[in-house]
């Protein structure tokens, strides 16, 4: 069986693709050069999937900055590009598209879309069907709706999503759970850096993005996570000892700096630019507590990748959402408003109710995201699709 994985937003493909060529299907990743550091295999630092079961294989052109004339050039070598990988995608069993790449060129559109001639899962990932797809207006939001009604199966990987998908009437969406590595993800023994072991190390890699700098009409994605740094002010100020480790990333950085300084707390604050996989999950594993976001109700594969490494995680998890897509809640230090996050950092602040919540979040996490897992799913519906 062949499956094409197109779309590696934040490494999220490879990461199903590994598993599923573990299990012996011939997995093909395509990546695109606008892609980012994250989607990049190598950022993941681990020895490559067999190469027999698996293969990158590499599209598109590069946008220029020649203006103009270079724009256009790049758009139409992308578009021949797409062209000439279109006899390979026919031969395919099923094609795996995450955030509508698949319909990024009017080929695949017309092949996959229109006529249908192979069948393709939807993967929603976030803002494409929270935003664009359920609210969007114009061709970008006809685009996606689009997208996501003509595919046979479409994968809703937050949890905070099937409802959403109600309202588009996508009668062949289901909820359906990240691949999360838990041999790789998991408890360690790392040097503690930033503070002494009696104050609470917290680490938030989220990107900084309350919706100051990028307000556009209809946005629900912003992370509310200037809440956090507010919180762990009044904690300060309230006589708690800390240190805040944050990731200099995201629409609302330059936000967030001015924050620090406003709020006088810049001594117990360190900006660090974007980390290597290996430095990041070294971070996961040395925080007392991992801080996400706090205004979806919903989280990505940090936080998962979080609790695998038995680490408490302060997120904003809606509860029916969460019920609806699981079927129990994830053991997460849940909390959306200022008052709640700073209720949080108070509780955290004890050690043997941290090691019991952490021990319980990778319980959770083993039991509903284990690569292995994911991937007899995925093969599950592999199968009844390649059938039809």
């Amino acid at each position: 069986m062949r499956v094409v994985f197109i779309g590696n937003v934040a490494g999220g493909a490879y990461m199903m693709a590994r598993p599923v060529a573990a299990r012996g299907v011939n997995a093909v990743l395509m990546l695109a050069p606008w892609e980012g550091t994250l989607a990049n295999p190598g950022w993941e630092e681990r020895a490559e999937p067999d190469p027999a079961t698996f293969a990158v294989v590499r599209y598109g052109v590069a946008a220029s900055k020649r203006g103009r004339f270079g724009r256009i050039w790049a758009r139409a070598g992308t578009a021949l590009s797409c062209l000439a990988e279109l006899p390979s995608l026919l031969r395919t069993d099923v094609i795996q598209s995450f955030t509508g790449t698949l319909f990024g060129s009017w080929a695949w559109l017309i092949a996959f879309g229109i006529l249908r001639l192979r069948p393709y899962i939807a993967c929603a990932t976030g803002s494409d069907l929270r935003e664009v797809a359920a609210t969007g207006t114009g061709y970008a939001g006809w685009l996606y709706r689009f997208f996501f009604r003509r595919a046979a199966v479409v994968l809703l990987l937050n949890l905070d999503m099937p409802p959403i998908a109600d309202r588009l009437h996508l009668a062949q969406a289901r909820f359906f759970p990240f691949a999360v590595d838990t041999s790789y993800f998991r408890p360690r023994e790392v040097e503690r850096r930033y503070c002494t072991p009696d104050a609470l190390l917290i680490f938030m890699p989220s990107h900084l993005d309350w919706g100051e700098s990028d307000d556009a009409h209809g946005r629900s994605s912003t992370k509310g996570n200037d809440r956090l740094v507010r919180a762990f002010a009044r904690m300060l100020g309230e006589g708690g000892r800390g240190h805040l480790v944050l990731l200099d990333r995201g629409p609302d950085r330059a936000a967030a700096h001015r924050l620090v300084e406003a709020l006088g707390i810049a001594a117990h604050v360190t900006f660090r630019a974007e980390m290597t996989k290996s430095e990041l999950t070294a971070h996961l594993n040395m925080a007392d507590v991992i801080a996400d976001q706090f205004d979806i109700g919903a989280f990505g594969t940090i936080t998962l990748e979080a609790m695998a490494c038995e680490r408490p995680v302060l997120v904003h998890v809606d509860a029916a959402c969460a019920k609806r897509s699981y079927g129990d809640l994830p053991p997460v230090l849940s909390a959306t408003t200022e008052d709640e996050i700073l209720a949080a950092l108070l509780r955290a602040g004890d050690l043997p109710f941290r090691r019991s919540l952490g021990k319980e979040a990778r319980e959770w996490v083993v039991r509903h995201h284990d690569a292995p897992l994911v991937a007899s799913l995925l093969i599950d519906i592999y199968r009844g699709l390649s059938q039809r």
